[in-house]
C-alpha cells in the first residue's frame, strides 16, 4: 500500500531502533540561532556528563562552509562531521542517541530515521544514530514532503522556493529503493531523505543525501544523480567503507545506479557510458594515474576517472567474465555478509570468488593494481575493456577542463567585470597558473579568431577546442560578464562528457560533441 502526502512546516515520524538505551550515548543539543551556538552535553555508559559547544559564523562569512559549518538565521545551521557533535564513543556504545531542540521556524533532519515534534516554541527532534553512521547535523527552514512505500518514509526537506519539486523526488526515490532493493537486497533503514542545502554540495549519508539549492531544479538531479546518492545507501552507508584500503564505494554507486539506468534506456546507452569512462581517463594526464585500489576521493574532478568509471568499469567485466545471473547472486551475497561493517575490496574479491567458485585473484590484481589501462584495441567497438583509446576514438570533451592538472585564464576582451571571481571558480575545477590549459574567456567573436571548433549554437557557452595553425587544446567561455562565466565553470562539473554546453532560457541546456 503507497500513499503521498504533503505537509507544510513541520511533521510527525515514527521513531525505530534498539531499546537498549543505556547503550546509547544520550546527546542532547540546543540551537540558540541569535548567539550562533548549539550548545548541550552528553551522557555515557559512565554516566559522566560532557558539556558540547559548538560556534560557527554566519553562511556569508564562512569561506569553507563545508568544512567549518555555519549558524545562520536565514538557513539554519550545518553542523560538520568532525565538529564534536556526536562526541567519541565508550566501550558498550550502540552508537548516539540524539535529541535537537530548535527554534519553531526550524526543523533538524533526522538520520537515518527518527521523530519530529512541534509545539508553539520550539520544535524537538529525535533520533538513534548507529555506531559507523556518522554524518553532518543539518537544521533549515523547511517545508517538509513525504512518501510511505513499503514500510519505508522517503520525505523532502525543501525550502518554500523549491517545495513544490518535492513530489517528482519523492516518486523517483520510491522507484530507485525499489529497484535497488530488489537488485542488492532490502533496504536497509526505515527512512530515506532529500534535504536542500544552501552550499555547493551534492553528499550522501546514512539515510539521507545533501542537496545544493542550485543543482535541485536541474532535470538530472532528479534521475541519474539521486540514484547515485541513493545506491550510497547500501554502497558506503550500509556496507562501511575501510578508507585504508580503499574506497570502491563510488565505482559501487556509479554501476549499480548511473550504469543501471543506462542499461535500463538502452543497449547504446550504456555503450555511450562505458565510452564516457574511457574517455574521462584519457583526459586524464599520465603522471595522474594510479591503482584504483589507492582511490580514496576524488579530488578535483581528476581521481573519478579512477574511482568512480575505472571502478564501474572493472564490475561490468566481472559481470560478463562470471555471467550476469551469478555476479547477482554474489551482489547479495556480498550485502548480506558484509553489511554494518567496514571493508575494502580484499573483501570484494574474496566474496565473489567464493560465491562464484572462480579464482579471481589475477583479475582483481590486474585491474585494482595497476594504474594504466589496457592497450587501444579497435576491435573492441563496444567498449567492453577498460582499455586506451586509438587517435580515431578520441573526442575533445569538457573532460579535459576538469582533469587538468593547472589552468590559466586569457582574458579576451569584452564585459568581464570580476575576474578575480572567474579565477576563484576556476579553482574549484583546478589549479590556476601560468602555463597550464589555456582557458578562453571572451565574446564569442573573439574566440573564433583562435580557435578551430565552434558549437552551432549561437550564445554564451563553454567547450573544449583546440588552437588554429596545429595549436594545443583549449576550453572556450563565450560570456560578456563574469556572473555568466562562472555559472558557466560550475556547470561544467555535471557536463564533462560533452564537448560543448550552451544554456538555455528555460534553465537546460543544449550538449553535444564534436563527432556527432
Amino acid at each position: 500500500m503507497r500513499f503521498f502526502h504533503i505537509v507544510c512546516g513541520v511533521c510527525f515520524l515514527f521513531l525505530v531502533g534498539p531499546t537498549q538505551a543505556d547503550t546509547w550515548r544520550k546527546v542532547t543539543l540546543k540551537l540558540d540561532i541569535s548567539a550562533g551556538a548549539l550548545v548541550g552535553s552528553s551522557v555515557g555508559v559512565d554516566g559522566v556528563k560532557i558539556p558540547i559547544v559548538i560556534n560557527a559564523p554566519e553562511l556569508k562569512k564562512s569561506e569553507h562552509a563545508e568544512d567549518t559549518g555555519y549558524i545562520d538565521f536565514r538557513y539554519g545551521a550545518f553542523i560538520p562531521i568532525g565538529s564534536g557533535w556526536l562526541p567519541s564513543l565508550q566501550s558498550g556504545d550502540l552508537g548516539w542517541s540524539v535529541e535537537v531542540v530548535t527554534p519553531p521556524d526550524f526543523v533538524t533532519v533526522p538520520f537515518p530515521d527518527g521523530e519530529i515534534i512541534e509545539t508553539s516554541y520550539e520544535n524537538i527532534t529525535r533520533f538513534n544514530v548507529p555506531k559507523l553512521a556518522s554524518a553532518p547535523l543539518v537544521i533549515g527552514r523547511f517545508h517538509i514532503a513525504e512518501l510511505e512505500a513499503d514500510g519505508i518514509t522517503i520525505r523532502t526537506f525543501f525550502s518554500s522556493a523549491n517545495s513544490k519539486l518535492a513530489k517528482g523526488f519523492l516518486e523517483s526515490a520510491d522507484e530507485a529503493i525499489g529497484a535497488l532493493s530488489a537488485r542488492i537486497g532490502p533496504y536497509p533503514y526505515s527512512a530515506f531523505s532529500i534535504v536542500e542545502s544552501p552550499l555547493p554540495v551534492g553528499l550522501g549519508f546514512p539515510g539521507f543525501t545533501l542537496v545544493s539549492a542550485r543543482i535541485l531544479p536541474m532535470p538530472f538531479m532528479k534521475g541519474r544523480s539521486l540514484w547515485h546518492e541513493i545506491s550510497h545507501v547500501w554502497w558506503g552507508n550500509g556496507v562501511f567503507v575501510d578508507y585504508a584500503k580503499g574506497n570502491w564505494a563510488e565505482g559501487f554507486a556509479v554501476f549499480f545506479a548511473d550504469y543501471a539506468l543506462a542499461s535500463r534506456k538502452s543497449e547504446n546507452a550504456a555503450r555511450d557510458m562505458r565510452l564516457d569512462w574511457l574517455l574521462e581517463f584519457d583526459a586524464l594526464p599520465p603522471e595522474k594515474r594510479f591503482p584504483l585500489r589507492q582511490f580514496v576521493t576524488k579530488s578535483h574532478g581528476q581521481a573519478q576517472a579512477i574511482g568512480y568509471g575505472k571502478a564501474a568499469m572493472v564490475l561490468q567485466m566481472l559481470e560478463r567474465k562470471i555471467g550476469a545471473q551469478v555476479f547477482d547472486n554474489c551482489v547479495k551475497k556480498f550485502w548480506n555478509d558484509w553489511k554494518f561493517q567496514k571493508v575494502g575490496w580484499l573483501e570484494i574479491e574474496n566474496t565473489f570468488s567464493e560465491c562464484s567458485g572462480s579464482d579471481l585473484s589475477s583479475f582483481f590484481k590486474r585491474w585494482l593494481d595497476d594504474p594504466g589501462a589496457a592497450r587501444a584495441d579497435l576491435t573492441d567497438q563496444d567498449f567492453l575493456t577498460f582499455r586506451h583509446l586509438a587517435p580515431a576514438e578520441r573526442v575533445s570533451t569538457l573532460r579535459l577542463f576538469l582533469s587538468a592538472s593547472l589552468l590559466e585564464p586569457q582574458f579576451l576582451g569584452g564585459v568581464i567585470d570580476n575576474r578575480i571571481g572567474i579565477e576563484k571558480a576556476l579553482k574549484t575545477v583546478g589549479n590556476v597558473g601560468a602555463g597550464g590549459l589555456p582557458i578562453f574567456v571572451g565574446t564569442r567573436q573573439d574566440i573564433a579568431k583562435l580557435v578551430i571548433d565552434l558549437p552551432p549554437e549561437a550564445g554564451s557557452g563553454i567547450w573544449a577546442s583546440r588552437l588554429r595553425n596545429g595549436g594545443g587544446d583549449v576550453i572556450a567561455i563565450s560570456s560578456t560578464n563574469s556572473r555568466e562565466a562562472i555559472s558557466l565553470i560550475m556547470r561544467s562539473h555535471h557536463y564533462g562528457r560533452y564537448s560543448w554546453v550552451i544554456p538555455q532560457k528555460n534553465g537546460r541546456a543544449k550538449t553535444g560533441r564534436w563527432n556527432g
